[in-house]
């Protein structure tokens, strides 16, 4: 008889774009797998790759009437499934997917921490409970937060395993699967110049994500460098707490005369296409888990700007790309400058970040440690 694992989200990209491959993974072990999140347009995408799903409206935020009725949808779910292992992703679904399983008796919760974001006392506090009282098992992507969790007594060391991000599939994310033809298609297709220099953002397009910061440092540096073109991919669709943060970039690009050299993808899947054009890859984010956007970058040998930042800072060393201080638009424009004045070092850096990424950000490595876990409790609580 298999196990039937449920994922949980609080959106559905997040399990489309990250979750997927652990998914599949665990089908290919004979679990029966089902998801559930919000549906901001991806829900059915999912359901295409041959898996069950539940709609549930999960808000981001705290709003106490909201988050209870989540709980409640979550409970009936579980309850209906018959769910043998729950496992929560994003930090408000996971708190209200805990607390969910806690009620509805399933024994066996998988937390994985995509970044840790207790600043707040009652966050900590409520976390710490959660994680300690509420989760069988945890999974950390980075280090920092493993470090965290043992060190505050979240978990034991025997109930937390760091699988070292969500990892990256090194074969689709390769360079050598793109020539010159291809990439020429790419650029005419964008209406970017040969000899532009290109560079590079993939995320949401909200303040945390340090966008403003980026259009900010662009604007400055545009016309000292006549060339640049900057490819701003990601969701337009927004919730509505992110929408002021996109009309204020676009404000800051048609004040600035910027529409020439600001091109917006809007969502895209060719993501690996889209890169083997892109000469520098910027994540100017104000918080991060382990960002795979980076990963898939530096894959793609295009060296890295980033902040010095949880996650970001393991993933980028001083031979692959340039760190800076969050929220530091001039440290922002000077490692802008340094990479977009010398293509050497471009190229130098851009080798290296493959070279790491192969090592040690593997999506097969990462999906095997979770897989060693799933198994190893549930012989645990089977015997």
């Amino acid at each position: 008889m298999s196990l039937k694992v449920m994922q949980l989200s609080s959106l559905d990209i997040t399990i489309y774009k990250f979750i997927l491959p652990m998914m599949k993974s665990l089908k290919s072990q004979n679990y029966e797998v089902l998801f559930a999140c919000k549906d901001m347009g991806f829900h059915d995408e999912i359901k295409k790759q041959g898996f069950d799903g539940y709609k549930i409206n999960i808000d981001r935020k705290i709003d106490i009437i909201s988050n209870i009725r989540s709980v409640i949808e979550i409970y009936r779910v579980l309850k209906k499934e018959k769910v043998d292992i729950l496992h929560v992703h994003t930090p408000i679904a996971a708190a209200l997917g805990r607390v969910a399983a806690k009620l509805a008796g399933v024994k066996v919760v998988f937390y994985t921490v995509h970044g840790f974001y207790v600043d707040n006392p009652i966050f900590y506090n409520v976390e710490k409970i959660l994680t300690r009282y509420f989760t069988y098992h945890v999974f950390t992507v980075n280090q920092e937060d493993y470090d965290f969790a043992l060190n505050n007594g979240f978990a034991r060391k025997d109930e937390i395993t760091n699988i070292n991000s969500v990892g990256i599939d090194i074969k689709r994310f390769n360079p050598v699967n793109f020539n010159t033809e291809d990439r020429i298609q790419m650029r005419n297709s964008l209406n970017v110049d040969e000899s532009d220099i290109t560079i590079g953002f993939i995320g949401r397009l909200v303040r945390e994500k340090g966008i403003l910061d980026l259009a900010k440092a662009f604007r400055d540096i545009a016309d000292e460098y006549r060339n640049l073109k900057l490819i701003i991919t990601g969701p337009s669709d927004l919730d509505e707490r992110d929408k002021f943060a996109n009309d204020e970039l676009r404000s800051i690009i048609i004040e600035n005369k910027l529409e020439d050299k600001v091109i917006f993808t809007g969502y895209r899947e060719d993501i690996p296409e889209l890169l083997s054009i892109i000469d520098i890859f910027v994540l100017p984010s104000y918080r991060e888990g382990m960002p795979v956007s980076l990963l898939e970058a530096m894959a793609m040998e295009i060296p890295v700007v980033a902040t010095n930042i949880r996650g970001c800072k393991e993933e980028v060393n001083d031979e692959c790309g340039i760190l800076y201080d969050k929220g530091d638009i001039e440290g922002l424009k000077y490692a802008l400058s340094c990479l977009i004045e010398d293509k050497m070092l471009r190229q130098k850096m851009g080798k290296k970040g493959r070279c790491r990424v192969v090592q040690m950000f593997n999506e097969e490595e990462s999906i095997r440690k979770q897989l060693e876990v799933y198994k190893m409790v549930m012989d645990e609580v089977t015997k």
